[in-house]
């Protein structure tokens, strides 16, 4: 009938020596969504302030809950709390 494939061998785990020895930091891309309080310390607000500008401004897109916040901001609702994520051109963004 078929014919068999035969496995191919497993790859060792992986050691120490094969891990990266670039310092903590070096090569991470920063997070793609900011947490209320790091936002708000980057636009100058309070957390509480930001947190209900995202609860003004929110709108429902399919099953996500999303709140533009102008200048290319944008919160997204996950669960009971508010990411913040900056556009990469931006003066606060990650690009």
């Amino acid at each position: 009938m078929f014919p068999h494939n035969q496995m191919e061998p497993s790859t060792p785990d992986e050691t120490p020596e094969s891990r990266s020895t670039a310092p903590p930091g070096v090569g991470r891309r920063a997070p793609i969504f900011e947490s209320i309080e790091s936002a708000a310390e980057k636009l100058g607000v309070e957390p509480a302030a930001l947190r209900s500008r995202c609860r003004r401004a929110a709108r429902r897109a399919g099953d996500a809950t999303v709140s533009q916040l102008g200048g290319g901001i944008v919160a997204f609702k996950f669960g009971q709390t508010w990411r913040i994520r900056f556009p990469p051109d931006s003066q606060f963004g990650h690009g």
